[in-house]
């Protein structure tokens, strides 16, 4: 089964925008974001700041924004 990515960006302790990559994102060499490309629009995304990711398996449902946790920390 294929994994995806669903990148989270965080602003006072609340989930902001959302993306997901097919793609494990890379931590850009400051090491203040990360670097992936968008599922939805296949643009390249630079993301810095507080930022989660969370791996799941291709076909499961993600859960709802009240649901989650932050995944792995950059």
């Amino acid at each position: 089964m294929q994994r995806y990515y669903v990148v989270t960006i965080w602003s006072e302790g609340r989930p902001g925008k959302k993306w997901k990559t097919m793609e494990e994102p890379e931590v850009i060499p400051e090491g203040t974001g990360v670097f992936f490309r968008d599922m939805g629009t296949r643009l390249p995304v630079k993301v810095i700041g507080n930022v989660s990711i969370e791996e799941y398996e291709h076909g499961l449902d993600y859960p709802d924004a009240e649901e989650e946790e932050p995944g792995k920390e950059v």
